[in-house]
């Protein structure tokens, strides 16, 4: 598109002083039009240039995004966890722990969420981990995984056997 190639001509000027904003906006570009393979050099830029920038947290909150679409969930958790690890206090950091908790309930991997969390200074409470639980093992019953399903149940039970979801948890495991 013509915005590209106005965007990829003032990022190649090197006295524009506008590179790092121009690599965004040509990584925005692409994303819009869910291009997330040629997204991502352009992000790896703005890393590469301020790894610690202004735009540095937006920049790996997308790169998790772009390798989350390219099913490359472990790619995605890496990038996430930077933003959180190396960023707590940035506003990308909510979307990269709602992301976090969204790729690991979908593995059914609740307790490394909870480790990740624990690790990373924030606090859990014990209602957060029941539903979490409960998530993860619903996660695999809405997805067809029965023999998961009947064992995130059986663990749900197990583990929180007066849990606020016992009674659905015991509904769907028989």
């Amino acid at each position: 598109s013509e915005k590209l190639a106005l965007l990829k001509q003032l990022g190649g000027q090197s006295s524009s002083g506008f590179g790092n904003e121009t690599d965004m906006e040509i990584a925005n570009t692409y994303l819009s039009q869910e291009k997330y393979t040629e997204a991502i050099p352009y992000l790896e830029n703005v890393l590469q240039k301020q790894p610690n920038g202004v735009n540095a947290p937006r920049a790996l909150l997308k790169l998790g995004l772009s390798y989350y679409n390219k099913d490359n969930e472990s790619k995605a958790l890496a990038y996430y966890r930077q933003v959180v690890e190396k960023f707590p206090g940035s506003p990308e950091t909510t979307e990269a722990l709602q992301s976090i908790k969204t790729i690991y309930v979908s593995q059914g991997k609740t307790d490394d969420y909870l480790a990740f969390l624990k690790a990373s200074g924030r606090t859990v409470t014990a209602s957060a981990e029941d539903s979490l639980a409960y998530a993860a093992a619903e996660s695999r019953f809405t997805n067809n995984d029965c023999a998961g399903a009947i064992n995130a149940f059986n663990s749900y039970i197990q583990k929180y056997p007066n849990g606020q979801f016992i009674l659905p948890a015991n509904f769907y495991k028989a």
